[in-house]
């Protein structure tokens, strides 16, 4: 066998065999969807120029968040380690709740793969940096625009339906 002839099948051969996959890859795109909804939401509300979009922004958000949340629970049962990170879906309220009911949590989250907490960190720190952009100032004065249009009214109280729902899921997905 030439040495061409060798490079050419070991090219092959890697090319076919997979790379493994890391034990968390479903979780890190998990957390890119989910950042990609949050940007999502402020992006479609600060492109908004009637009502109507205003209430079709809350809804579609409303829609991507029970999917979201849905699919976190289920790597939760894939990865009951994963009980043990509720930052990813808990808001810091919450949080504080779980915290206090689950005080062996630190020794736990000590073993956790340093995976997971930066992955938890990574979105934490892009929900912030995404509080401060100009699209967000936008979307908050658009939705103070249309604040008081009924449709509006009604999806913003469907959205906080979903979100508190979530909660109670992933309150319960923690324990």
């Amino acid at each position: 066998m030439t040495s061409r002839t060798l490079l050419a099948v070991t090219f092959f051969c890697a090319a076919a065999i997979p790379a493994p996959a890391g034990q968390y890859d479903d979780l890190a795109t998990w957390a890119k969807r989910d950042k990609a909804s949050s940007h999502q939401f402020i992006a479609d509300l600060s492109r908004c120029k009637n009502a109507h979009e205003v209430a079709l922004a809350l809804r579609a958000s409303a829609a991507r968040q029970h999917k979201l949340t849905s699919d976190l629970i289920e790597l939760v049962h894939r990865h009951p380690e994963l009980r043990y990170v509720p930052e990813l879906g808990l808001t810091n309220q919450q949080f504080r709740t779980w915290a206090e009911a689950h005080p062996e949590a630190a020794a736990k989250r000590a073993a956790l793969p340093k995976e997971t907490l930066k992955i938890a960190e990574d979105m934490r720190g892009y929900t912030a940096t995404l509080g401060k952009t100009s699209e967000r100032t936008a979307s908050v004065k658009t939705l103070a625009r249309y604040r008081d249009d009924p449709d509006v009214i009604v999806a913003g109280r469907e959205l906080r339906a979903v979100l508190d729902d979530n909660g109670k899921r992933l309150m319960s997905t923690f324990q």
